[in-house]
């Protein structure tokens, strides 16, 4: 049996969050980070929470599932009008 596959899976989480989270901060690339999330949510939810529910004190998933919404919300509605994207897509339409 391989073990490093667990070991692979963990860097690329981790990567896709901070990089997500980075985009997000930044303010461009915002749905394709929100895309990542998503994924990465989901993995976390029916991967390691969903046997727990919603019991906090055993690991449960709200707080994966709350993640899970506000990134769904963000790949809805994007980053906003002031967001660095929409200040780029705006001076390059004036060029």
């Amino acid at each position: 049996m391989d073990h490093r596959f667990p070991i692979v899976v963990g860097y690329l989480v981790g990567l896709a969050q901070v990089v997500s989270a980075i985009a997000v901060l930044v303010g461009v690339f915002i749905r394709l980070a929100a895309v990542a999330l998503i994924v990465v949510m989901l993995g976390a939810i029916f991967l390691v929470h969903l046997p727990h529910g919603f019991d906090v004190s055993k690991g449960g998933m709200e707080y994966a599932l709350t993640q899970l919404l506000i990134a769904f919300a963000l790949l809805l509605m994007g980053g906003g009008a002031y967001s660095l994207s929409s200040r780029l897509h705006t001076w390059l339409q004036g060029l």
